[in-house]
């Protein structure tokens, strides 16, 4: 099997959808991964091997539980407490709290969860079907983020504090000295910073000195006196602003999973800065490196991607379709249909009727009533392609699917990008196929160049200004944590 082969069996239309889609994990994947792997192996060269095992541990156990752990607790939420309840999680919160021509009625409402509309009234139930929407927004939040700011780090931290202990006690016992090659001299060390007396060599007070001052909560600099524990009335607040209000940041979950992830990274982000840091050194690395991880892995890439339109549209290849749209038999035969056309771009005005058909005063109404006159029959080009991504999903027998909310901007950008490629294609005197084909080349070409950006950014450029910054600053590649430990360690080792 060839090389170009096995290529297109993996890099499917499907995947380089997902590779390109703002509302993916696929791409967070891939990007995560470049970081994890980069600041792993950087770690290991630079800051020595106790900085490297945190890395690893610090980097793959969030990769886990960041990105499997919102899919993974609302999968289970669906499948436990919904069930319990006689609810249809497949029932989406917009369909119950839009006031629009999609908005449930009470008898839709129940004729979708039968069981729980025994007992309960239609206003009941759509309240019930809102608290349960809400409570999997918050527990598929809350649950990975805790355990990605309140378990994992102190771990992390706990396991490097027993290494570097039971090495010095062993080398002490040996009548050797620590291994230099971890030690970074330092006569300002945080531990002098805090007034830290190493006058004892026994190692209960070591081990004390240590306990005390890697789980004592850190609260943002210039504020000693905080000591507590990172609030849930915060994280409320990033919340908030996420939509409006809870319903708002529920709603936008379920439409976008990235959003969430966005949410919660922010709250994992914070944390960094806040809690985790063992000292100010610390805390001024996590600042640089989480602002920017955060950049790279949700902002860049569109802004990327938006300079790379712009090219698209002077080379007149636009690149705004989905590779599922440009690879579908429906979509190269209406282009086909098109250009055989006489007249050949009054063709174009059939792809844009959905957009003519649905303004006015009642947009939304006007756009849901031709999406449910029409979405059957396969003249309007826009529906077909709506379907085939999902933008509006149907039942087994081919009705919309009442309980799934059709979000009609989408379907209307869609019906724009078709008629603006077709138009495109008309100008350039290229066949179909021949101006389809180049414009996957182009849209895959520039996927990848945005990929390999945010990815060597994220893998190489940050981790390396991290170090550059650690030495310039502080004097030392060693990691301010790590360096603490061992600065104790070989203080003891010396007396």
């Amino acid at each position: 099997m060839s090389i170009l082969n096995i290529t297109n069996r993996i890099l499917t239309p499907s995947t380089l959808s997902n590779l390109d889609s703002s509302s993916s994990l696929l791409p967070l994947v891939v990007k995560d991964g470049a970081n994890t792997a980069g600041r792993t192996m950087m770690a290991k060269n630079e800051g020595g091997e106790h900085e490297s095992r945190e890395k690893f541990i610090e980097e793959t156990g969030t990769a886990a539980l960041w990105l499997g752990g919102i899919p993974l607790s609302r999968k289970i939420f669906d499948k436990t407490i919904f069930k319990m309840a006689c609810l249809n999680p497949d029932v989406s919160i917009k369909k119950i709290i839009n006031k629009s021509p999609q908005q449930l009625t009470e008898l839709e409402l129940k004729k979708l969860s039968p069981n729980a509309s025994l007992v309960l009234t239609g206003e009941q139930l759509a309240k019930k079907y809102k608290h349960f929407h809400v409570a999997k927004f918050l527990v598929s939040t809350l649950v990975p983020f805790t355990l990605l700011t309140a378990v994992l780090p102190k771990l992390n931290q706990e396991l490097s504090r027993k290494i570097i202990l039971n090495r010095a006690l062993k080398e002490e016992k040996a009548g050797s000295k620590p291994d230099n090659s971890q030690v970074q001299s330092n006569k300002q060390s945080d531990f002098v910073d805090r007034n830290v007396s190493f006058k004892s060599q026994n190692l209960k007070k070591l081990e004390d000195n240590f306990l005390q001052n890697t789980t004592k909560p850190i609260g943002f600099a210039g504020n000693k006196k905080s000591n507590k524990a990172p609030g849930f009335s915060g994280f409320e607040t990033i919340i908030g602003r996420a939509g409006k209000g809870l319903l708002g940041a529920t709603a936008g979950a379920e439409v976008n999973s990235v959003d969430n992830m966005l949410l919660l990274d922010l709250g994992i982000s914070g944390n960094r800065v806040a809690f985790v840091p063992r000292n100010n050194q610390e805390r001024a690395e996590y600042a640089l490196k989480e602002g920017g991880i955060l950049f790279f892995l949700f902002l860049a890439q569109k802004i990327i991607k938006n300079q790379f339109d712009k090219l698209s549209n002077k080379l007149k290849v636009p690149v705004d379709l989905d590779f599922k749209t440009l690879s579908s038999d429906s979509f190269k035969n209406k282009m086909q249909e098109i250009y055989n056309v006489p007249t050949k771009k009054g063709g174009v005005k059939q792809l844009t009727q959905f957009t003519e058909g649905s303004v006015g005063e009642k947009l939304e109404e006007n756009a849901f009533s031709f999406i449910s006159k029409n979405h059957k029959t396969h003249k309007f080009l826009t529906l077909q392609a709506a379907k085939e991504l999902g933008i509006i999903k149907t039942n087994a027998k081919g009705e919309l699917n009442p309980a799934k909310y059709i979000e009609i901007k989408d379907v209307e950008k869609l019906s724009k990008d078709i008629g603006k490629f077709a138009t495109a294609m008309l100008d350039s005197g290229l066949k179909p196929e021949a101006f389809i084909s180049k414009t996957k080349k182009v849209k895959t070409g520039f996927l990848a160049a945005n990929l390999a950006i945010c990815s060597v950014a994220l893998g190489y450029v940050l981790p390396k200004i991290q170090y550059v910054f650690r030495e310039k600053v502080y004097g030392s590649k060693e990691f301010p944590g790590i360096k603490a430990y061992t600065e104790e360690a070989k203080h003891l080792s010396e007396k």
